[in-house]
């Protein structure tokens, strides 16, 4: 299966990259009844230097997609980067299209939590989230909590705690 290959292979090499930077980004749904209430879609971009002279980038998108499923402009940074760990990113992530990071979209969570479970890679972890960020964030944390249902049982089903990093010097 030479896709599953060079799938596996992409994966290794984006796990063995250093230097990743995570952000978040949002823009207005472009779902009706959500974008009339100013809700944003967000998602997460982990960007690290490929050793060529540019920048390899890797998207977390959630069910909505990520910033290449709209035509808006405007598009909004809500969580600054900051450097985290790509291999637990991709753990959470998971490989399961039906429930990216985890979560059943619209019963465990929404876009807003696939982003936070993401985020939960850069330390100090469970810090860094979108809490306190625009479109409608503080609503779906109340509804489904920042990480979405069954956080804390997905963190132990992934093993995280093997991915903690150690502090920089």
């Amino acid at each position: 299966n030479m896709s599953r290959d060079n799938a596996s292979k992409e994966e290794e090499e984006i796990k063995n990259e250093e230097k990743w930077v995570f952000g978040a980004w949002g823009y207005p749904t472009l779902i009706p009844v959500a974008g009339l209430l100013g809700l944003y879609h967000t998602f997460v971009c982990a960007f690290t230097p490929n050793g060529k002279g540019g920048t390899t980038v890797r998207i977390f998108p959630c069910a909505g997609g990520d910033f290449t499923a709209t035509k808006e402009e405007k598009i909004t940074l809500l969580v600054e980067p900051k450097p985290g760990n790509m291999a637990m990113a991709l753990s959470i992530s998971g490989t399961d299209a039906d429930r990216p990071s985890g979560l059943k979209w619209g019963k465990d969570g929404l876009c807003h939590q696939m982003a936070n479970r993401i985020m939960y890679s850069v330390p100090p972890h469970g810090e860094t989230h979108l809490l306190e960020s625009p479109g409608g964030v503080a609503l779906t944390s109340f509804w489904y909590g920042p990480y979405g249902k069954h956080w804390d049982e997905y963190k132990v089903e992934k093993n995280l705690e093997q991915y903690v990093l150690a502090p920089e010097k």
